[in-house]
């Protein structure tokens, strides 16, 4: 070829080995400087490779499948077992705080309840989020393998704002097609609230600001960060991903929300996950969490009648 590159060798191929001058072009001595590099970078992973693939760790090519849904599975069992723990050690700090047998925590006052509310929620962030590193740690990936990356933050942010406005959007239509055919949905919707309100503390605005920013950063880099990734990489399917993160999502708060409160739920987990995969980051998902839970509190405590 006229550039001095082998038929069998593209320009831009860095991999492949160079053809010594004797050989290339028939002989003809081509000078040093006009010639590539014989010795090529490894290839670490699959990401490398593809340029446009560089700052999507979070598709997670280098993790096997088996692999992936095993790191959903454990850290799901490591969670619950943290869950556990964080309620048995706060229920011996909370009957020493008031003087209480310890088989009267299962009944505990309202006030103390919703005292011990905020310090319980930042103790689960905390292991949660620490769980997530370990298993960070252990594979040997960056932040960005869970959606945190530097590049776009700023329209990460906006996009997360926009998000909260548009789920508001979805969940009035939701509400108002379901009022339809099933006349019980706005009565569950107040009974949740109602419910919400016997948990939710007597709290400055600032207070509820850091409630929703813990919820929205750990939930976040748990369901969308760490787990949804990973079903995608043990099924290969995105939509199948979305699912079954939504579905384990919605479940965990079953316990504390009506049926249709639920449907909420799933909105808010499809919405999170499908600007997640488009952005390949977490971040919008996070600010819009975090905007939507810090105004849902709002609302309780200043627009719905007192408990």
């Amino acid at each position: 070829m006229e550039d001095g590159t082998p038929r069998d060798q593209s320009p831009t191929d860095s991999l492949s080995p160079i053809a010594p001058p004797d050989v290339a072009n028939g002989g003809l001595i081509i000078p040093t400087s006009e010639v590539a590099p014989a010795v090529a970078r490894p290839l670490r992973s699959r990401q490398t490779k593809d340029r446009s693939l560089r700052d999507f760790d979070i598709l997670l090519y280098p993790l096997s499948p088996g692999q992936a849904i095993a790191d959903v599975v454990l850290i799901l069992f490591l969670a619950f077992v943290c869950d556990l723990l964080i309620g048995f050690v706060g229920g011996f700090i909370v009957a020493s705080m008031y003087d209480l047998p310890l088989d009267g925590l299962l009944d505990l006052p309202p006030h103390i309840r919703k005292e011990m509310l905020f310090p319980l929620l930042a103790l689960r962030a905390t292991t949660t989020v620490g769980l997530v590193v370990a298993f960070l740690w252990s594979h040997g990936q960056s932040p960005r393998a869970i959606g945190l990356r530097a590049p776009g933050l700023a329209l990460d942010n906006i996009l997360g704002v926009a998000l909260t406005v548009v789920i508001y959007g979805l969940i009035l239509a939701t509400l108002g097609l379901l009022a339809v055919v099933w006349p019980d949905v706005i009565k569950q919707m107040q009974e949740n609230a109602a419910g919400l309100l016997e948990m939710i503390p007597n709290a400055t605005p600032l207070v509820f600001l850091l409630m929703a920013m813990t919820i929205g950063v750990y939930e976040e880099v748990l369901f969308r960060g760490f787990i949804m990734p990973r079903l995608r990489r043990a099924t290969g399917s995105w939509i199948a991903a979305v699912i079954l993160s939504s579905a384990v999502f919605t479940a965990l708060h079953a316990m504390e929300q009506t049926p249709a409160a639920l449907i909420i739920v799933g909105i808010l987990s499809v919405s999170f996950s499908l600007v997640t995969i488009w952005r390949r980051s977490i971040v919008p998902a996070i600010i819009a969490h975090a905007l939507f839970d810090f105004s849902q509190f709002l609302l309780l405590m200043y627009q719905q009648p007192g408990p």
